[in-house]
Protein backbone atom coordinates (compact mmCIF):
# COMPACT_ATOMS: atom_id res chain seq x y z
CA UNK A 1 0.00 0.00 0.00
CA UNK A 2 1.70 3.39 -1.09
CA UNK A 3 2.54 5.86 2.17
CA UNK A 4 3.27 9.41 1.88
CA UNK A 5 4.73 11.25 5.12
CA UNK A 6 3.80 14.73 6.22
CA UNK A 7 4.79 17.02 9.18
CA UNK A 8 2.14 19.48 10.41
CA UNK A 9 3.05 21.89 13.29
CA UNK A 10 5.90 19.65 14.12
CA UNK A 11 3.86 16.62 14.11
CA UNK A 12 4.74 13.56 11.48
CA UNK A 13 2.10 12.26 9.67
CA UNK A 14 1.98 8.86 7.75
CA UNK A 15 -0.78 8.63 5.54
CA UNK A 16 -1.14 5.30 3.91
CA UNK A 17 -4.19 4.21 1.28
CA UNK A 18 -4.74 4.95 -2.56
CA UNK A 19 -4.22 7.51 -4.74
CA UNK A 20 -7.17 9.17 -4.24
CA UNK A 21 -7.31 8.88 -0.58
CA UNK A 22 -3.60 10.69 -0.50
CA UNK A 23 -4.74 13.42 -2.72
CA UNK A 24 -7.70 13.80 -0.16
CA UNK A 25 -5.21 13.71 2.70
CA UNK A 26 -2.49 16.22 1.21
CA UNK A 27 -5.60 18.67 0.36
CA UNK A 28 -6.90 18.80 3.72
CA UNK A 29 -3.60 19.06 5.29
CA UNK A 30 -2.55 21.90 3.12
CA UNK A 31 -5.58 23.82 4.19
CA UNK A 32 -4.51 23.12 8.42
CA UNK A 33 -1.28 24.47 6.95
CA UNK A 34 -2.38 27.27 5.57
CA UNK A 35 -4.71 28.35 8.61
CA UNK A 36 -2.28 27.25 10.97
CA UNK A 37 0.18 30.02 9.01
CA UNK A 38 -2.57 32.72 8.67
CA UNK A 39 -3.29 33.23 12.12
CA UNK A 40 0.44 33.97 13.16
CA UNK A 41 0.47 37.18 11.79
CA UNK A 42 -3.37 38.22 13.20
CA UNK A 43 -1.73 36.49 17.00
CA UNK A 44 1.01 38.68 16.74
CA UNK A 45 -0.83 42.14 15.95
CA UNK A 46 -3.20 41.20 19.31
CA UNK A 47 -0.31 40.36 20.97
CA UNK A 48 1.06 43.55 20.25
CA UNK A 49 -1.62 45.69 20.82
CA UNK A 50 -2.29 43.93 24.23
CA UNK A 51 1.56 45.18 25.60
CA UNK A 52 0.71 48.65 24.17
CA UNK A 53 -1.95 48.58 26.19
CA UNK A 54 -0.48 47.22 29.23
CA UNK A 55 2.18 49.74 29.20
CA UNK A 56 -0.32 52.61 28.82
CA UNK A 57 -2.68 51.12 31.74
CA UNK A 58 0.73 50.88 33.89
CA UNK A 59 2.24 54.47 33.02
CA UNK A 60 -1.25 55.79 33.55
CA UNK A 61 -1.37 53.87 37.36
CA UNK A 62 2.01 54.82 38.26
CA UNK A 63 1.20 58.34 38.78
CA UNK A 64 -1.06 57.11 41.21
CA UNK A 65 0.56 54.50 42.79
CA UNK A 66 4.05 52.76 43.54
CA UNK A 67 5.39 50.18 41.35
CA UNK A 68 5.42 47.60 44.48
CA UNK A 69 1.83 47.82 44.96
CA UNK A 70 -0.51 44.65 44.10
CA UNK A 71 -2.45 46.82 40.66
CA UNK A 72 1.01 47.24 39.14
CA UNK A 73 2.58 43.43 39.98
CA UNK A 74 -0.70 42.31 38.29
CA UNK A 75 -0.23 44.17 35.16
CA UNK A 76 3.90 43.19 35.47
CA UNK A 77 2.79 39.82 35.83
CA UNK A 78 0.54 39.68 32.60
CA UNK A 79 3.26 41.74 30.46
CA UNK A 80 5.64 38.97 31.33
CA UNK A 81 3.27 36.18 29.88
CA UNK A 82 2.54 38.14 26.94
CA UNK A 83 5.92 38.34 26.09
CA UNK A 84 6.21 34.78 26.47
CA UNK A 85 3.60 34.31 23.86
CA UNK A 86 5.30 36.61 21.54
CA UNK A 87 8.73 34.83 22.10
CA UNK A 88 6.92 32.19 20.85
CA UNK A 89 6.02 33.42 17.28
CA UNK A 90 9.18 35.54 17.29
CA UNK A 91 12.12 34.65 18.75
CA UNK A 92 15.15 36.88 18.04
CA UNK A 93 12.56 40.03 17.55
CA UNK A 94 10.19 39.56 20.70
CA UNK A 95 12.14 42.27 22.59
CA UNK A 96 12.42 45.06 19.73
CA UNK A 97 8.45 44.38 18.51
CA UNK A 98 7.25 44.84 22.37
CA UNK A 99 9.31 48.00 22.42
CA UNK A 100 7.85 49.19 18.84
CA UNK A 101 4.25 48.31 20.36
CA UNK A 102 4.92 49.69 23.58
CA UNK A 103 6.08 53.35 21.59
CA UNK A 104 2.92 53.43 19.34
CA UNK A 105 0.64 52.97 22.24
CA UNK A 106 2.45 55.31 25.02
CA UNK A 107 3.02 58.11 22.04
CA UNK A 108 -0.68 57.88 20.91
CA UNK A 109 -2.22 58.10 24.35
CA UNK A 110 -0.13 61.05 25.06
CA UNK A 111 -2.02 62.84 22.13
CA UNK A 112 -4.91 62.01 23.34
CA UNK A 113 -4.28 62.96 26.62
CA UNK A 114 -3.00 66.52 25.36
CA UNK A 115 -6.17 66.74 23.42
CA UNK A 116 -8.37 66.28 26.47
CA UNK A 117 -6.38 68.47 28.55
CA UNK A 118 -6.16 71.26 26.24
CA UNK A 119 -10.47 71.40 25.49
CA UNK A 120 -11.12 70.95 29.80
CA UNK A 121 -8.57 74.26 29.99
CA UNK A 122 -11.37 75.84 28.37
CA UNK A 123 -13.40 74.75 31.92
CA UNK A 124 -10.97 74.44 34.48
CA UNK A 125 -7.74 76.54 35.22
CA UNK A 126 -4.56 74.88 35.21
CA UNK A 127 -4.00 74.73 38.84
CA UNK A 128 -7.41 72.74 39.34
CA UNK A 129 -7.23 68.94 40.02
CA UNK A 130 -8.61 67.91 37.22
CA UNK A 131 -5.85 69.57 34.85
CA UNK A 132 -3.32 68.68 37.32
CA UNK A 133 -4.30 64.48 36.65
CA UNK A 134 -3.87 64.99 33.06
CA UNK A 135 -0.32 66.67 34.06
CA UNK A 136 0.52 63.74 36.17
CA UNK A 137 -1.04 60.85 33.89
CA UNK A 138 1.80 62.68 31.00
CA UNK A 139 4.27 62.54 32.74
CA UNK A 140 4.55 59.36 33.62
CA UNK A 141 3.68 58.42 29.96
CA UNK A 142 6.55 60.27 28.84
CA UNK A 143 9.17 59.07 31.70
CA UNK A 144 8.21 55.81 29.97
CA UNK A 145 8.71 57.14 26.48
CA UNK A 146 11.79 58.14 27.50
CA UNK A 147 13.17 54.65 28.74
CA UNK A 148 12.26 52.97 25.51
CA UNK A 149 12.91 55.97 23.34
CA UNK A 150 15.88 57.93 25.50
CA UNK A 151 17.08 60.20 22.51
CA UNK A 152 13.90 60.76 20.06
CA UNK A 153 11.04 60.55 23.05
CA UNK A 154 10.11 64.31 22.78
CA UNK A 155 9.97 64.17 19.04
CA UNK A 156 8.00 61.19 19.26
CA UNK A 157 6.13 62.48 21.90
CA UNK A 158 5.18 66.20 19.74
CA UNK A 159 4.66 64.49 16.53
CA UNK A 160 1.68 62.20 18.00
CA UNK A 161 0.21 64.83 19.79
CA UNK A 162 0.21 67.16 16.87
CA UNK A 163 -1.39 64.52 14.91
CA UNK A 164 -4.05 63.97 17.82
CA UNK A 165 -4.41 68.57 17.92
CA UNK A 166 -4.75 68.84 13.98
CA UNK A 167 -7.19 65.53 13.83
CA UNK A 168 -9.43 67.64 16.79
CA UNK A 169 -9.67 71.00 15.63
CA UNK A 170 -10.20 69.32 12.06
CA UNK A 171 -13.78 67.68 13.62
CA UNK A 172 -14.12 70.80 15.45
CA UNK A 173 -14.29 72.89 13.04
CA UNK A 174 -16.54 70.65 10.43
CA UNK A 175 -19.01 70.88 13.43
CA UNK A 176 -19.10 74.02 13.88
CA UNK A 177 -19.64 74.54 9.94
CA UNK A 178 -22.27 72.51 10.03
CA UNK A 179 -23.96 74.11 13.83
CA UNK A 180 -23.57 77.46 11.71
CA UNK A 181 -26.51 76.92 9.41
CA UNK A 182 -28.90 76.45 11.82
CA UNK A 183 -26.87 78.84 15.38
CA UNK A 184 -25.77 82.00 15.24
CA UNK A 185 -22.43 83.04 16.20
CA UNK A 186 -23.08 84.11 19.65
CA UNK A 187 -25.22 80.48 20.62
CA UNK A 188 -23.76 78.71 23.93
CA UNK A 189 -23.08 75.88 21.90
CA UNK A 190 -20.94 77.58 19.09
CA UNK A 191 -19.23 80.06 21.39
CA UNK A 192 -18.14 76.60 23.49
CA UNK A 193 -16.68 75.03 20.10
CA UNK A 194 -15.28 78.27 19.02
CA UNK A 195 -12.57 78.17 22.74
CA UNK A 196 -11.87 74.98 22.32
CA UNK A 197 -10.65 75.10 18.66
CA UNK A 198 -8.74 78.38 20.21
CA UNK A 199 -7.31 76.52 23.00
CA UNK A 200 -5.96 73.65 20.92
CA UNK A 201 -4.46 75.64 18.12
CA UNK A 202 -2.63 77.34 21.20
CA UNK A 203 -1.28 73.98 22.49
CA UNK A 204 -0.56 73.29 18.93
CA UNK A 205 1.56 76.53 18.64
CA UNK A 206 3.28 75.38 21.56
CA UNK A 207 4.03 71.99 20.72
CA UNK A 208 5.59 73.61 17.25
CA UNK A 209 8.05 75.96 19.14
CA UNK A 210 9.22 73.18 21.38
CA UNK A 211 10.57 70.96 18.48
Amino acid sequence: MNQSVYIVAGITLVIAGTPVVQAQAKSAIATVQSQSSSTVPSNIDSLSRQIGAVEVERSILLSKFSSGTPVIQKLDQRYAGLLIQLKQFQPSRYLMMASSAAQAALSEKIGTLEVERAIELTRFRADTPVIKAFDQQLLSLVTRLKQLQPKQYRSIAASATQRALQAKIADLRTVYRQEAQRLIPSAPSQRSLQAQISTLNQRLAEIRKSV
